[in-house]
């Protein structure tokens, strides 16, 4: 019986760690096309992942590819957040040109 309740107790809480995730991803992508000021037609943000960042609850790195321009690399990026009630608030984006 013990073994139910903790497995019901862990599926209630994935849709929510989903959720969080997915809002999350929205923040990061958004935070930096706003930051390079370009939007997703001309350029991708792909692979996100979770890194620690001195003094930040949370910081996601990501790479941003260009859609359109030959020849350049595109642009590394860190997304930093701090904890806000029970949801995360952008703190700010640092980029970096890819050489």
């Amino acid at each position: 019986m013990k073994k139910i309740l903790a497995v019901l107790m862990v599926l209630a809480t994935l849709p929510a760690s989903a959720g969080k995730m997915k809002e999350i991803y929205i923040l990061t992508v958004d935070s930096v096309l706003e930051t390079l000021d370009l939007d997703e037609s001309v350029a991708s943000v792909e692979g996100l992942n979770f890194v620690q960042e001195q003094g930040f609850a949370l910081a996601v790195a990501s790479k941003v590819r260009p859609l359109y321009l030959s020849g350049h690399k595109g642009y590394s990026c860190i997304t930093y957040f701090k904890e806000s009630g029970a949801n995360f608030a952008v703190v700010g984006t640092d980029c970096k040109k890819t050489l």
